[in-house]
């Protein structure tokens, strides 16, 4: 906005002024360059804020810059959008807002503001304290309904807001469908998902209609289910694109045993997942020193995790191990041992968080990544968790939205313990690595109260890391031990 001085110079040079704005307005409109709103709806928006009563900002107090809302020359109180030469601004009380972000109200509707004013060329997604809300040329468009996004993810939109409560099935403007879970796509959904219109088979939150197959034991033809299995327990081997069934006791067979080596998908006699992609993790720190990669490759795992980080300090076994997975053609993936949490508040971890994903982003550059980036939760000694649970879970939502918002698959790693004591398991915004060292031989979880709790969120956990005694030598490490985890999703093609 102008200083008083400006405003001043424009007085004692008006004929000056009026003649130099002339000639640019034909200037302009010669070269086809003079600004009108672009489109029609631009247009529209425009039309409905400059009606407004009258009213415009000028500067009241130079010395504070304060600008205040007149009509003709009395200064009035008043709260809303009012303009003057320079654009359309928040007025509270008659006086302009410059520290108001967010979406405010006229008689003529609600509009973007970004430091006070009007941004009429902001088109998205935005949020103020009553919701999130989709702007057209800065104005709340009210009429619409669809899928739109922000640097958050791709929202359900419905009559111009956000519908955090929309779970299931809904199509974009070029007709395309997503799943969405809470009100956001979920590209990490992979499954069979029912609406009015039949079952679907939705892959990395996407229905691809022209898909033909099968997938656990369904025929999909045009990406819609045809046909279902039998009652029992059914068997795809996604390789040679076979299906069978067998018994439904919900205990593996010595074939399912057998073909837990490869990427096949066993689901119970209602046609949910038990098991989606079976293997061996690995996961890798400096703690572990140097590593023969070529051993780890012979060993068959599935993939590894590598530490990256801590905080915001680079494992200094990080490059050549991420180097060295490259060369070896082993899948891997990376996680972070997060400190923002500790000794802190919901708002000052907030800012921790970004601190810490966006150093973890930044080193990950040039890598050639294909699993998880996982956010690493523990509490060391002499540190405590001075947040909620609900607190928690929002500022570890917060830190996987930066990280798919970087192009990556987020997780969360933590103890069983902890994610049912600190977090609101339902509520986060990606898959589980649970950490409970209580071996059971098999994929099934242990008979406790641990492993229940397991069971009941068991769609949500990737990976399980069952001990931390696994034999070192075995898989290249020079460590005695190393931490060995189940797979039970995709670890591959999880990241750009």
């Amino acid at each position: 906005m102008a200083v008083n001085t400006q405003i001043t110079e424009r007085k004692q040079n008006t004929k000056l002024v009026t003649v130099f704005a002339v000639l640019l307005i034909i200037l302009a409109l010669v070269l086809g360059m003079f600004a009108m709103p672009a489109t029609k709806s631009e247009a529209a928006s425009l039309k409905k804020v400059t009606t407004c009563k009258g009213l415009e900002v000028k500067l009241y107090d130079s010395k504070s810059n304060i600008w205040w809302t007149y009509k003709g020359n009395t200064r009035v109180s008043y709260t809303g959008i009012a303009w003057n030469d320079y654009g359309w601004w928040r007025t509270v009380n008659g006086k302009v807002d410059f520290n108001y972000t967010g979406i405010a109200q006229n008689d003529n509707g609600w509009y973007r503001i970004v430091d006070g004013k009007v941004r009429f060329d902001n088109t998205g997604v935005y949020k103020n304290e009553y919701g999130w809300w989709y702007c057209l040329y800065g104005m709340v468009n009210f009429d619409y309904t669809g899928m739109k996004s922000n640097e958050y993810g791709s929202w359900r939109i419905e009559n111009g807001k956000v519908n955090f409560a929309f779970n299931g099935l809904a199509s974009d403007e070029s007709g395309k469908w997503y799943y969405f879970k809470d009100g956001k796509v979920d590209y990490s959904r992979t499954g069979l998902v029912k609406n009015e219109f039949g079952t679907w088979y939705v892959r990395k939150g996407v229905i691809d209609f022209s898909y033909n197959g099968t997938y656990q034991g369904y025929t999909i033809k045009e990406n819609r289910v045809t046909a279902s299995p039998k009652n029992g327990i059914a068997i795809e081997d996604t390789t040679a694109g076979k299906s069978s069934s067998s018994s439904s006791s919900g205990k593996l067979t010595a074939q399912q045993k057998a073909n837990l080596a490869n990427n096949d998908i066993i689901t119970d006699q209602n046609g949910n997942v038990v098991i989606e992609a079976k293997g061996i993790v690995v996961d890798i720190s400096k703690w572990n020193g140097d590593i023969n990669f070529g051993t780890m490759k012979s060993s068959g795992v599935k993939g590894v995790m590598m530490r990256a980080a801590y905080a915001t300090s680079k494992d200094v076994k990080f490059d050549y191990n991420s180097q060295q997975c490259e060369v070896y053609g082993i899948d891997y993936g990376v996680y972070q041992f997060a400190t923002f949490h500790y000794n802190t508040s919901k708002d000052a971890a907030m800012t921790k968080a970004k601190t810490q994903a966006d150093y973890l982003v930044s080193i990950l550059k040039g890598k050639k990544i294909n699993g998880y980036v996982c956010l690493d939760l523990e509490l060391e000694s002499n540190y405590k968790l001075n947040m909620t649970a609900q607190e928690l879970t929002d500022v570890t939502n917060y830190y996987c939205d930066l990280i798919q918002k970087a192009g990556y698959k987020p997780m969360v790693y933590c103890s069983v313990s902890w994610l049912q004591n600190n977090l609101i398991a339902s509520k986060i915004h990606a898959p589980f690595w649970v950490a409970y060292y209580n071996d059971t031989g098999s994929y099934n979880f242990p008979n406790t109260g641990y492993g229940k709790y397991m069971n009941s969120i068991d769609g949500k956990i990737t990976m399980w890391q069952y001990t931390d005694k696994g034999n070192g030598a075995k898989y290249g490490a020079e460590s005695e031990y190393i931490d060995l985890n189940r797979l039970y999703h995709s670890f591959t093609g999880a990241t750009k």
